[in-house]
């Protein structure tokens, strides 16, 4: 459970991290959209090597070690899809409108 949890609190700092940082240069939405397109490829490669080393587990004589191993795999993916759908709805919806931020876009959006 606890390293369940760890992977999924790592992958929701990887796209909140990666918003914060758009932010500073985009609007909300086209910030989303940027992140969920830089985090998108590495988080799917964790989540392929995360599922075969788990599902490795299921290569032993242990049935307990084959079930953890399922679990654990399966624990990954969900966190995966949790942090590509749930954090980035929240974070959209709950971020609010930084001053300095539409100064900057109302200023090179009159060029």
């Amino acid at each position: 459970m606890a390293m369940i949890m760890g992977i999924g609190i790592d992958f929701g700092i990887q796209v909140t991290k990666r918003f914060r940082y758009e932010l500073q240069i985009r609007k909300k939405e086209e910030a989303m959209v940027n992140t969920l397109s830089n985090v998108f490829y590495p988080m799917l490669i964790t989540t392929i090597a995360a599922v075969i080393g788990f599902k490795c587990l299921s290569l032993g004589k242990l049935p307990a070690m084959a079930d953890m191993g399922t679990m654990m795999a399966t624990g990954v993916v969900f966190c995966m899809v949790a942090a590509l759908t749930v954090v980035p709805a929240v974070l959209v919806l709950f971020e609010r409108e930084n001053k300095k931020t539409t100064r900057f876009h109302k200023i090179n959006t009159r060029k």
